[in-house]
């Protein structure tokens, strides 16, 4: 009986051990630095042109211009003809660049770079189902140790 008793109190303190598990450390992130090339739209202002031209007939009958203003928008360009005789004609002309320009644009998205921790969340002082079934055991046999001398006790009293 002591040999079993022995045997089992060994079997148990062997088992109930185990190794440690390790843990990873924490780890370390960067955050980076984007770069983006991308066309941005560009709207121009609004452009108009306004002529003004003065018109007389001379004596034979023909119609001559005088005087002549035009008003207009840096985009704009005109071409003004004018031919005199009896059926005048007034050739205007006028040519606009586009109203919206695409330019090229390198945009930086910058994060920060510092780094920063990410915790492992660790459980300590956790026990596995053998550990406990053999903790419950130890109870109730530590339970009936003690009965078992309080009735000796109380026997050879």
């Amino acid at each position: 009986m002591k040999r079993l008793l022995i045997f089992l109190v060994l079997i148990t303190s062997l088992v109930g051990c185990r190794t440690v598990k390790q843990i990873a450390p924490p780890q370390v992130f960067k955050d980076s630095i984007r770069i983006v090339e991308r066309l941005v739209p560009i709207q121009l202002p609004a452009d108009s042109s306004v002529l003004e031209a003065l018109f007389e007939c001379d004596s034979t009958n023909q119609v001559v211009m005088k005087a002549l203003s035009e008003e207009k928008s840096k985009r704009v360009s005109t071409q003004i003809k004018f031919t005199p005789g009896k059926v005048a004609k007034l050739d205007y002309k006028s040519k606009t660049k586009p109203d919206t320009v695409y330019l090229p644009s390198k945009e930086t998205i910058r994060y920060l770079e510092k780094p920063y921790r990410v915790e492992v969340p660790v459980v300590t002082n956790e026990l596995n189902w053998w550990q406990k079934v053999l903790m419950w055991g130890g109870g109730i046999f530590i339970l009936l140790l003690v009965l078992a001398i309080y009735n000796k006790i109380k026997t050879s009293i």
